[in-house]
């Protein structure tokens, strides 16, 4: 039987709870739109009211992938009409500062896909640690239930970045047009018209199409997407259950009823 979930709308600076009334708290790729100082505290205050134990809080911060690449472009996030700017890097010495002021004490953090920051809170059952292993926005969630003792199936490539990025480091990215993946210091890019190249992760510098290894990482990058999408194709055909088993490496699951 599935878990039953009650959704609930809300204000970040006023969540509709009572004081630790719930065990995460889990905020993704908020903080970094909010350029106020005070607005950030009264979001960060509210989660360390409401929560009993542990938050989960991921955003850019300066000395990440993105943050370098958007100094290096330029590019700023405006509004035409009101040359507003919804999103910002801070230093991560400002965030940490930050977060003791709301009352919380950082016991670890992660670098999902190599410089994207995430912190973890969690002093009842994670010690404090580093871990720089390459990892990308899928393995959150297997993390996560990974750190709550919780047991699953996977049907899809996300891992568990504390146990398992250290086996296969490796990352999966996107934006609005490209699809990425990389691997040994490098990143396959798959575009819009079949158009592919290979950078080097550390520089942005672009490799020879003529490089083996580069040749190779747009093989195993094509292969991981086509599949994802081969599979999520299949699973999303509802002629095809219950004699239709969908299957992605070796896992397999059947009717959406029976799970």
């Amino acid at each position: 039987m599935r878990p039953q979930v009650d959704t609930l709308l809300t204000s970040a600076y006023e969540i509709n709870f009572p004081n630790k009334s719930v065990d995460n708290v889990f905020c993704m790729r908020l903080l970094h739109h909010i350029g106020e100082r005070n607005d950030r505290m009264k979001i960060l205050k509210e989660f360390h009211r409401v929560s009993r134990d542990t938050v989960f809080i991921s955003l850019w911060v300066d000395g990440n992938f993105k943050s370098r690449r958007r100094k290096n472009t330029g590019i700023k996030k405006t509004n035409s009409s009101a040359n507003y700017q919804n999103l910002f890097v801070f230093s991560p010495q400002m965030v940490e500062k930050e977060f003791a002021e709301a009352g919380f004490k950082i016991v670890d953090k992660h670098d999902l896909g190599k410089y994207y920051p995430m912190w973890i809170y969690a002093p009842t059952f994670l010690a404090p640690g580093r871990i720089d292993d390459v990892a990308s926005q899928i393995d959150v969630a297997p993390t996560l239930l990974s750190l709550l003792n919780v047991s699953y199936d996977s049907h899809f490539y996300g891992q568990d970045i504390i146990h398992q990025a250290s086996y296969h480091p490796r990352a999966f990215m996107a934006n609005y047009l490209t699809i990425g993946y990389m691997e040994d210091g490098m990143v396959a890019e798959l575009g819009p018209r079949q158009h592919v190249r290979v950078v080097r992760s550390d520089s942005g510098e672009e490799v020879s199409p003529d490089d083996p290894k580069g040749a190779s990482l747009i093989d195993e990058a094509i292969s991981y997407y086509q599949d994802a999408s081969s599979y999520v194709e299949r699973c999303a055909r509802k002629d095809a259950y219950p004699t239709f088993e969908c299957s992605m490496g070796q896992t397999t699951m059947g009717h959406p009823e029976s799970l």
